[in-house]
């Protein structure tokens, strides 16, 4: 499971809180593939698919919050 944001150079880097919340999920830095990673094994594989999805959105709101974007539903991000 990878989550990127922008092209993974600095200047998109997410706060830190973002990060913080990223590494208590299991997520690690791959600065190869610029992407925070976790791994998925296969007896775990839809939970892992379920709990990535709602940290997704639980980030997803945070940066808009931290920018000041106003929450829409009709925009995936």
């Amino acid at each position: 499971m990878a989550i990127k944001f922008g092209e993974g150079r600095p200047e998109d880097k997410p706060s830190q809180a973002v990060i913080d919340k990223l590494k208590e999920a299991g997520y690690r830095w791959n600065p190869a593939d610029r992407i925070w990673a976790h791994p998925v094994w296969p007896d775990s594989a839809m939970t892992t698919r379920i709990e990535a999805e709602k940290l997704y959105q639980e980030l997803r709101q945070m940066i808009r919050q931290e920018k000041g974007i106003e929450a829409r539903e009709d925009i995936p991000f």
